[in-house]
């Protein structure tokens, strides 16, 4: 069977025609929201069929008006949705360095000699599809891939084909390192759970913060001296001041989670998603109070499926006891939502403004700045736009102190920073450390490089 896409036009032909039933009773639900519910759309539609044929995407096209045209150019832009007959079972293979060294090649070898198939292609009877893509963002568990939408770790190769149907259960979490201020309920609390969530201080920041005003939140927020943690060292108290000070009133307003990790070689926020998400929903929580705004919204890269089913859980039981929604804690005026978006397969889609046009229903490219988010952000409004771990390091030194998180770390960087590990060290994983940490401690807490194997003489 080859490999690749095939023309629509080709499919309309040789396929049987497609019961869209199911999904028109979905598109009735979203319809409402418009061209902003596309990438939810496509991915209901892609569980649905396996694939998005042609009377797929022009239901979804009549449903939220966005032109065909539009709905064709945002499939072809990502690349974990498909045009042509795929298996609704996909099996993916990282081939990025850390899985590569970890003995990667061999597993992909495997799986070949396992199933017949070569990179991009589907068996004949449209169980499976294989792939070989970019990092999986589980590098501390190479060699890895993704099999029954669960990611799965392959280590040592695959012996037989079990993992295909999903029967490996997830690999555990590997957080190290002291203090643990923002890991500290990792593999200690359940992370599907509300109440455990509580019992281990969660959910705490959230009255003392709507103690104070807004302005003294915020004011309060620049004395951590916490910059951005997404790579441009924004600080967070700053970014939150010009977004609460541009013109708009709550409705309009937008607190953004940038959870589209997809660098190579990193997996610090999967990790908090997994094993603690209920912390994001409540800093998000605080965020938005201090901020003045109605609306939140998770970025998720679509390779995270488990701590896409975490967060959306999380999400849930949230509303149900009144900590989202309408009048939070009994504040009157106060309301919150925040929706969970998955991203497809775009590494550009983490970048800000790139994401807005993910969110809104548009391909991933970024836009022009200025202006910038805190007053055109998503939908053009005002947006506050935090990495994972910026927001869980500020409910860390909200709990700790303005005094004592600033003992740790160093003059100009307060408290602790997460650093992945992964690659030829003895002990892999996501380390919390006080800034000032030099690479080679780092490095030696994970327990040194894997020195080599002399080879066997021959």
């Amino acid at each position: 069977m080859s490999s690749g896409r095939i023309d629509l036009a080709e499919i309309a032909i040789h396929e049987p025609a497609v019961a869209l039933a199911p999904l028109e009773h979905y598109l009735a639900q979203v319809a409402p929201h418009g061209r902003t519910m596309l990438l939810p759309a496509l991915h209901h539609a892609q569980t649905l069929y396996g694939w998005l044929p042609r009377e797929v995407q022009q239901a979804i096209s009549n449903a939220l008006r966005v032109p065909l045209a539009d709905v064709h150019g945002v499939i072809e832009f990502y690349t974990m949705f498909y045009n042509a007959p795929t298996a609704h079972q996909v099996v993916r293979v990282c081939e990025d360095p850390a899985c590569t060294r970890a003995g990667g090649t061999a597993v992909w070898q495997a799986i070949e000699q396992a199933t017949g198939l070569e990179h991009g292609q589907t068996n004949p009877q449209r169980t499976l599809t294989y792939e070989r893509v970019t990092c999986l963002g589980m590098c501390e568990h190479a060699p890895c891939v993704t099999a029954a939408n669960n990611q799965r770790a392959i280590s040592p190769p695959p012996k037989s084909s079990a993992f295909l149907a999903g029967q490996m259960a997830p690999p555990e979490l590997r957080v190290y390192g002291e203090p643990k201020l923002m890991l500290g309920r990792i593999n200690r609390a359940d992370p599907t759970s509300l109440a455990d969530y509580k019992a281990h201080g969660g959910y705490e920041m959230l009255p003392q913060a709507m103690a104070l005003s807004p302005d003294t939140l915020i004011a309060t927020v620049e004395t951590y001296n916490i910059f951005g943690r997404g790579g441009a060292m924004f600080p967070l108290g700053r970014k939150w001041l010009f977004t609460r000070g541009a013109p708009g009133d709550p409705f309009h307003k937008h607190i953004v989670l940038n959870a589209d990790e997809s660098e190579p070689g990193t997996f610090k926020d999967r990790n908090i998603m997994e094993g603690d998400p209920f912390s994001l929903i409540e800093a998000m929580t605080i965020a938005a109070y201090a901020v003045g705004a109605h609306n939140g919204w998770i970025f998720l890269r679509g390779e995270y499926p488990l701590a896409a089913e975490r967060l959306q859980n999380a999400i849930e039981q949230a509303e149900q006891a009144g900590l989202l929604g309408r009048h939070i804690l009994g504040r009157e005026g106060f309301h919150f939502d925040i929706e969970l978006r998955l991203g497809a397969g775009a590494y550009i889609c983490g970048e800000e403004t790139a994401l807005f046009e993910a969110i809104e229903g548009k391909r991933g490219f970024p836009r022009i700045k200025p202006p910038f988010p805190t007053t055109h952000g998503l939908f053009g409004e005002p947006t506050a736009v935090n990495n994972v771990e910026t927001l869980v390091a500020m409910l860390a030194a909200m709990r700790l102190g303005q005094g004592e998180w600033q003992k740790i770390g160093t003059a100009g960087s307060s408290g602790t920073k997460l650093f992945c590990l992964s690659g030829d060290v003895v002990q892999p994983g996501v380390y919390e450390v006080p800034f000032g940490l030099t690479i080679r401690q780092l490095i030696e807490m994970g327990g040194g490089v894997k020195m080599a194997r002399p080879s066997k003489p021959s």
